[in-house]
């Protein structure tokens, strides 16, 4: 028996939209449209069983920021980037198929936090106000498939959810932020099981 039996590590990428436009820029209230968005992530997990299994996942995401209304003015040509840290808690069900070549369904729920959620928007004199450490939760339904043994492919969907981040500026003129951040991920994958 291996130290590593029942682990694996997983690859994945897709695309991500942010579904609220609240926005607060120096305790006035306002709102922002976002544009298009992408995700990059990895995980290192261990399965249990053939359902249960247990993940820390780190993930990478940023969002265009096409505009910000104040007052009779739209500021645009922005994004909104955040890193995320979570563990995972994941059910995997049993599927159909022959075991090698499944096709099986899964879910998973996640509790972590924002390690850093970043904001730039120049032209509305707002330039690299952040904040870190934000709590957050994630819901995750997908489909895998399984190529052999130690190999398999994935496709899922996924929303985000941490509330209002306050961000603020470190240095130089002092911006404070705050964005409803939660959103929507469609993402695809590879897995391998060691």
């Amino acid at each position: 028996v291996s130290l590593w039996d029942g682990f694996y590590v997983k690859l994945l990428g897709g695309t991500g939209g942010i579904t609220t436009d609240s926005f607060s820029l120096n305790g006035t209230s306002t709102s922002a449209d976002y544009g298009g968005g992408w995700m990059a992530g990895m995980s290192i997990g261990r399965q249990f069983n053939e359902n249960v299994s247990v993940e820390l996942e780190w993930a990478y995401r940023s969002n265009d920021l096409d505009g910000v209304r104040r007052g009779g003015s739209t500021f645009g040509d922005g994004d909104l980037a955040s890193t995320g840290l979570f563990l995972n808690l994941g059910w995997m069900f049993d599927g159909w198929g022959a075991a090698g070549t499944r096709w099986r369904p899964y879910a998973a729920i996640g509790a972590g936090f924002m390690e850093e959620v970043d904001m730039d928007l120049t032209s509305a004199g707002i330039e690299d106000v952040s904040d870190t450490w934000v709590p957050a939760i994630q819901g995750v339904v997908g489909l895998e498939k399984e190529l052999g043994s130690r190999w398999a492919l994935f496709g899922e969907a996924r929303y985000l959810y941490a509330g209002d981040a306050d961000l603020s500026a470190e240095s130089g003129v002092r911006q404070n932020v705050t964005v409803d951040y939660q959103g929507w991920s469609a993402l695809v994958g590879v897995r391998f099981n060691f």
